[in-house]
């Protein structure tokens, strides 16, 4: 079988900036489609009613809504089989398994500013940190966000997640 060879796209700076930020905007945004995206990674198969026991907080309404938008942008499929009571499982796009290596990629790359800077810039303290050795709001959040990059790249997306 031979491989079809398309021309990639040649980009701008401009054009580039805009595309990147029509993807991250169009197939990534939504608060809970990475944390569905890293369940479903690895050729893992979830029903509804495991991904939203997986994912805490996530209503019925939300996690379908972002199922359905997935879904749309072809990255999630989703079966249904008939039979009763009826089953309906989830996982990716032989496409949408490629975002695994993208997004371990740019969790690497951001790993590569040392442990000082793990958080987002937008949740460092840099000014009136406390001063009797309690933590700040701020400075919770950033305790949080590290553990929570720190839970993608322990497995996640690398390959060892059994769920």
């Amino acid at each position: 079988m031979e491989d079809i060879v398309t021309e990639r796209k040649t980009y701008t700076p401009t054009t580039a900036a805009i595309d990147l930020e029509a993807i991250l905007r169009r197939l990534l945004a939504g608060r809970w489609k990475l944390l569905i995206l890293f369940r479903l990674f690895g050729g893992q198969v979830q029903r509804f009613s495991d991904l939203e026991r997986l994912i805490p907080g996530v209503s019925q309404k939300m996690l379908a809504q972002q199922l359905r938008q997935l879904e749309d942008d072809g990255i999630v499929t989703r079966t249904v089989y008939q039979q009763v009571p009826p089953k309906v499982d989830y996982r990716l796009t032989e496409w949408g398994q490629k975002l695994c290596p993208a997004l371990d990629a740019l969790l690497k790359w951001f790993e590569c500013r040392g442990d000082s800077a793990s958080a987002p810039s937008s949740l460092r303290v840099t000014a009136g940190a406390s001063t009797d050795g309690s933590k700040s709001r701020a400075e919770l959040r950033s305790t949080k966000a590290r553990e929570h990059v720190g839970w993608w790249t322990a497995g996640m997306v690398r390959g060892s997640a059994s769920g």
